[in-house]
């Protein structure tokens, strides 16, 4: 019976037989100096066997990479368990020093608890087993502490609906609400409300504008089956001037926090 690949660890495997080649190495060459069996070193590179960071490490050494295969190790168990049309907005978010998302659908997915996320994952997910389900909601939710302690902007303009959609249920709201009051109290994130109005603005389909350390910018629109990740300046320029009115638009920081706690006092 043939071994099973997985897909993802396969890229690992390719890149660890490229670097065993380049050194002028055979698998059983590499085996002595891990040291790992041949049988191992060969499943490895053919994906048949998930890695661990151990085995990374000592590879590592017996190739002199300079920590290559740790990093890609690294970079692949954070995103394995992410969809992959989310993969490219999560590097550019880890490197980002500011973030500006607008929402009108549901709350920010770096904002988050894990109930709320599941109760959002769980309909769209529902071919998944309960164990690959909390893994999407673990990766989702794990986003936000991994991002913070660099330090960046995090400022979200939220649709007022979305802050009374009952998302499963009165009490997973309510402690998503507690969420994101302590967040803003804290001062790691800027969170501002959009009330209602007759302009319909804020119909506008959620987005995020990310800025770069080096000044870059970088958008990202969220459509039916995913989102689109762009840098191009004009189509970016236009999520910009969308922010900033809809930010104008919207109630303050503190009147925001003041509507949050009347909504989780009426529930």
């Amino acid at each position: 019976m043939a071994e099973k690949v997985d897909a993802v660890w396969a890229q690992w495997g390719a890149e660890l037989r490229r670097i065993r080649s380049l050194a002028g190495k055979t698998q059983a060459q590499l085996a002595r100096d891990a040291p790992l069996s041949r049988q191992q070193v060969s499943a490895l590179e053919k994906g048949t066997r998930t890695p661990k960071r151990e085995y990374a490490e000592e590879l590592d050494r017996a190739l002199a990479t300079g920590g290559a295969l740790t990093a890609l190790w690294d970079e692949i168990s954070d995103t394995k368990d992410v969809p992959d049309h989310l993969k490219s907005i999560l590097k550019v978010e880890r490197q980002a020093a500011e973030i500006r998302e607008y929402q009108s659908v549901v709350v920010p997915g770096l904002l988050q608890t894990e109930d709320y996320a599941r109760a959002i994952l769980g309909p769209r997910y529902m071919r998944r087993t309960p164990e690959q389900l909390q893994q999407l909601v673990k990766a989702r939710t794990s986003r936000l502490p991994a991002i913070v302690s660099s330090g960046p902007l995090l400022w979200f303009v939220v649709r007022s609906p979305v802050m009374r959609c009952p998302v499963g249920g009165d009490e997973i709201l309510k402690r998503q609400l507690e969420r994101i009051i302590d967040l803003s109290e804290k001062g790691e994130i800027e969170f501002q409300i959009l009330p209602d109005s007759r302009t319909g603005a804020g119909f506008h389909p959620p987005f995020r504008v990310s800025t770069m350390p080096d000044g870059k910018t970088v958008g990202y629109a969220e459509h039916a089956m995913g989102g689109l990740t762009f840098d191009k300046m004009k189509r970016v320029a236009v999520l910009q001037a969308a922010f900033g009115a809809l930010q104008a638009d919207a109630l303050s920081p503190d009147d925001s926090i003041a509507m949050i706690y009347k909504i989780k006092g009426g529930l």
